[in-house]
């Protein structure tokens, strides 16, 4: 099978049983949820840590669940993607919590810096902001919603974990947080 179709050289391509503009919301979510795999592979790629790589790489394993959960439901068994996503969910907490006892108390906003590591991983928390106001975007123009609550906390909590790992990384290479006061 080639990947160069031409189907959707006119600016449509399919989405489950019908064509759509690619200009639709659902694949600006899906798209922003592509993205932000390629940002957590590049911070992996960077990254020496294999602890956190690890998290990362079932992370986006749960990105392209999460991909599949709305472009294929028809194909997967969502009951068993919402619990993989729920557990997910847990395991970012868990990690987060652990983090944030290693750091130090934040008390004011952070200008994005330090070392390699921390901008990509910043650069990621921004992607996976933006993919979750699609989300809300996405998921306010469906009337079949499976997975809404689910995938709008998973995607909010990697934002928060996100922000806590960029400052571990920054931490543990004795980088200095900037501030914006």
């Amino acid at each position: 099978m080639s990947i160069s179709t031409k189907t959707g050289d006119k600016g449509q391509t399919q989405w489950r049983d019908k064509r759509l503009s690619k200009g639709e919301i659902n694949f600006e979510f899906v798209g922003n949820l592509d993205e932000l795999n390629a940002w957590l592979g590049m911070v992996k790629s960077f990254s020496s840590d294999l602890k956190y790589n690890h998290l990362l790489t079932q992370i986006q394993k749960d990105i392209m669940l999460l991909s599949s959960l709305q472009a294929f439901s028809q194909l997967v068994d969502v009951t068993q993607v919402l619990r993989r996503l729920r557990k997910g969910l847990k395991d970012m907490e868990s990690a987060a919590a652990k983090l944030e006892k290693e750091l130090p108390s934040q008390k004011h906003f952070l200008l994005p810096g330090g070392t390699k590591e921390a901008v990509l991983t910043n650069v990621a928390r921004t992607v996976c902001r933006r993919a979750e106001r699609s989300a809300v975007r996405y998921f306010g123009h469906r009337s079949k919603k499976e997975g809404i609550e689910v995938t709008l906390a998973y995607l909010n909590r990697l934002s928060d974990f996100l922000h806590l790992l960029m400052r571990w990384f920054n931490f543990r290479s004795d980088k200095q947080e900037e501030y914006w006061v």
